[in-house]
């Protein structure tokens, strides 16, 4: 229990007589005399009216005394400042000046600081008095004004040096300038480095801001840093070593408070003996008069904590050097000192249900096993990924036909058309896993869909040689979606695009058509060569810029404010689908027969920037993540995987045991309701698309399925808590950090891959030895340089056609 609580609790008769005579003989035992007042003012508070009156004396005699010290209007201002209740007119002050601080007069000032106590009034005006006695006669920002040296030590809490100051004529800036911790050390005495440092920072300003009026820095108010650490035992219980006999209630419920209050007990006691003359009787009267009050329930432990709790400021002036401690008995035990500083923000809970604290050490000496343990927790995280690697989420089945081809809006989420080769299109609710609504809107295979800007009408292409537009939404679900408008061409379609900001959209067939919402005919042809070409795409940045791929093994770049094409590349085998990097526009990806997925930088056609492999048959699709940093694709060999951009090996490959089926036997109907036939059909992957936001994967396939995939096999799809969400980017941390090393590697790259696929890709890489080892062969013995080493990113473009 706190001093205040104790003497609340002791009778009035016995507690007034003694604070009311020890009031006026006590002594000034801290460094600045606001800690003084702080102490006198507390209590105080816990006295009747006498008392009070007597301390708001004493505190008015301390104020004035110190006002005797002022000799201009800077040192006023740190008068103020270092006053706990007139600091608030420190800004009034400044935005004043001296000159209308002194023409000021009466209400005037009272208006302009807006100062409202009387005893504010009377000190302001005293200091005010002051400043027009001693004839200050400009304002402190004259080169003229004169340097306080007492109001500057005293703002730091070292006025005990300003003797030595004085002693050795150290009065002025310039002087205070060339200060160095040799001359403080040897020529002045102060043995603290603490205190070396302190003065010469504030010297440093006040030479930076010499004859400028503005806010001085002032010297941090230090408590009295308690040694929690390295305090010694404590005092024997002895009938010597307090005067009172603590109750049960004043026992001290944490050994570290106990530590507290035994390290400030004795630190007053340590500065008062270093005091001349000493004060012991003056504190022995104070310690008494607080036992008299309590009945003998305050001992010496808790009188210190009551001092504390009362706000009594101590400065790190008040300990020196290794100096013996002793108390004010001489059967007090001695101690050291070593001082700390906590912020109590820092070790306190706000609610009860808060958790707690824990502070650590990361000096590295402290953990010497800080890398073995890592290691360890980067295992566990890479194994536990496999073990919840969970990636498939669901099916949509609907379909009569297999799927062709996909759509998705960049402005939704929730939306997403698909396209089938009985000419159906579907419109799907993702987060539902529902159909929306559904409609045969073409009379032969659907080759492409695309979604326009804004997110209201979608376009879709098919073989019977029109293009239709229609609505995302319908007014009713029982209505049959009707387009909004047709386009009509001569040639059966077999791809669309629309562009990214504009009213334009692509399609190509045997040439490239460029068409705009508002007309029926296209705007621009583009044909180059006799081949059908088989997808086109617009760049996301560049407005005028999009790329087809054609049957004849063609990739080609159009501008749409020329008349021709610009650019075109013949590899070596047929591409089925090309890509744009959304986050880096001049690269795209083009999915080959080849089994390859090959990325090329439009500005350098000649070789690809990187050939993605793994896949055993030829791939269909591929698209790009919304973050540019990874894209999908799909295979002719059932299985989907998920490439890094700047990877050759897919990091996920994606199957299910459905998919790896040969054949599956599927009813064909008409609209009416009859069996057309029966399909036989096989699961190859014909498109794929990612989510708007990324986190899932699109699959359709001749089975007349849609599978949802997680991007992230491991991932949950649930919402995370701050704790989980922390835990795992730890994890995703350790990984990569440890990612070379040999068994984090192994567990990280192992897939469980279908038998057909597994023995397609051992031949595929046995007969990539045979190669390599043949050629090696050929190279041993023929001439230097008869058979030249070929960039293998290069061997794949065969030329490349202006």
């Amino acid at each position: 229990m706190s001093l205040p609580s104790r003497l609340a609790q002791s009778p009035l008769h016995a507690r007034d007589p003694v604070l009311e005579r020890l009031l006026p003989t006590l002594p000034l035992f801290f460094c600045s005399a606001d800690h003084c007042l702080q102490l006198v003012d507390a209590i105080a508070s816990l006295s009747k009216t006498n008392a009070t009156r007597v301390s708001k004396d004493i505190q008015m005699q301390h104020r004035l005394a110190k006002l005797e010290r002022v000799t201009d209007f800077l040192s006023l201002r740190h008068w103020c400042a270092q006053d706990r209740e007139l600091i608030a007119y420190v800004r009034q002050l400044d935005a004043l000046g001296m000159h209308s601080f002194l023409q000021l007069d009466g209400e005037d000032l009272v208006a302009a600081l807006k100062c409202h106590r009387p005893e504010h009034v009377s000190l302001l005006v005293a200091g005010q008095q002051r400043l027009r006695s001693i004839q200050v006669s400009s304002d402190p920002i004259d080169d003229s004004a004169s340097f306080s040296l007492a109001s500057w030590l005293d703002s730091m809490h070292l006025s005990q040096y300003e003797p030595a100051f004085r002693r050795h004529d150290i009065t002025s800036v310039a002087q205070l300038s060339r200060l160095t911790h040799d001359i403080l050390r040897h020529t002045l005495r102060i043995q603290s480095k603490l205190h070396r440092d302190r003065i010469l920072e504030f010297a440093a300003d006040v030479a930076a801001s010499h004859n400028q009026h503005h806010r001085v820095r002032q010297a941090p108010a230090f408590r009295l840093k308690l040694a929690l650490s390295h305090v010694d035992q404590p005092p024997p219980r002895s009938n010597h070593s307090h005067t009172g006999t603590a109750s049960p209630k004043m026992a001290m419920t944490s050994a570290s408070l106990a530590k507290q209050v035994r390290t400030l007990f004795f630190s007053i006691c340590r500065w008062l003996e270093g005091q001349s003359p000493p004060h012991h009787a003056t504190l022995d009267r104070l310690y008494a008069a607080m036992q008299a009050a309590s009945h003998g329930h305050i001992t010496k432990a808790s009188f210190a904590h009551g001092l504390r709790a009362l706000n009594a400021g101590f400065t790190s002036a008040h300990v020196y050097g290794d100096r013996s401690v002793t108390s004010i008995s001489p059967t007090t035990a001695a101690m050291k000192v070593k001082t700390i500083s906590r912020v109590e923000q820092t070790f306190t809970q706000e609610l009860a249900t808060d958790r707690t604290k824990i502070h650590r050490n990361f000096d590295p000496k402290l953990h010497p096993f800080e890398r073995p343990r890592e290691y360890t927790r980067a295992l566990n995280a890479v194994k536990l990924d496999k073990l919840f690697a969970k990636p498939f989420v669901g099916a949509l089945d609907g379909h009569c036909d297999s799927v062709s081809c996909f759509a998705t809006s960049n402005k939704s989420l929730v939306q997403f058309v698909s396209g089938a080769c009985d000419g159906e299109i579907r419109l799907w609710d993702l987060p539902r896993r529902k159909c929306v609504w559904s409609v045969y809107g073409h009379g032969g295979f659907v080759r492409g869909l695309t979604v326009a800007p804004d997110g209201n009408t979608f376009f879709s292409c098919s073989e019977d040689k029109s293009i239709k537009q229609w609505r995302m939404a319908i007014a009713n679900e029982d209505d049959s979606p009707e387009p909004v408008q047709t386009f009509h061409g001569k040639e059966s379609f077999m791809g669309i695009d629309h562009h990214w900001s504009n009213t334009t959209f692509a399609t190509c067939s045997s040439v490239v058509q460029v068409w705009d919402h508002n007309r029926s005919d296209p705007i621009h042809h583009y044909s180059w060569g006799a081949d059908s070409i088989t997808s086109v795409k617009f760049n996301p940045a560049e407005a005028s810029l999009l790329a087809s791929t054609g049957s004849d093994r063609a990739v080609s770049l159009y501008d749409t404010r020329l008349a021709q094409s610009m650019r075109k590349i013949v590899m070596e085998m047929r591409n089925n689908a090309l890509a744009w990097n959304p986050m880096e526009p001049y690269h795209f990806t083009v999915a080959n027969e080849d089994h390859n997925l090959y990325t090329f930088d439009m500005r350098n056609l000649d070789r690809a920037v990187m050939i993605h492999k793994d896949h055993v048959s030829a791939v269909m699709d591929v698209a790009y993540s919304p973050t540019g940093k990874e894209f999908v694709s799909g295979s002719y060999d059932r299985s989907i995987r998920i490439f890094n951009v700047r990877s050759a090996k897919s990091r996920e490959v994606y199957h299910t045991k459905r998919m790896q089926r040969w054949v599956h036997k599927i009813a064909g109907w008409m609209h009416r309701g009859d069996l057309m036939g029966w399909l036989f059909l096989n699961c190859r992957i014909f498109a794929v698309k990612f989510s708007a936001d990324a986190k899932f994967v699109l699959s359709g396939s001749d089975d007349t399925n849609i599978r949802i995939w997680k991007a992230q096999a491991s991932r949950t799809l649930g919402k995370l808590n701050p704790r989980e969400r922390k835990k795992l980017e730890y994890n995703d941390a350790l990984k990569k950090r440890y990612q070379h090393l040999t068994e984090v590697k192994r567990i990280a790259k192992h897939r469980h891959v279908p038998k057909a696929i597994k023995k397609a890709a051992a031949a595929k890489q046995e007969g990539k030895e045979r190669e390599t080892k043949k050629l090696a062969n050929v190279r041993k013995h023929s001439k230097p340089g008869k058979v030249p080493l070929v960039d293998i990113r290069k061997k794949s473009v065969i030329r490349q056609v202006e």
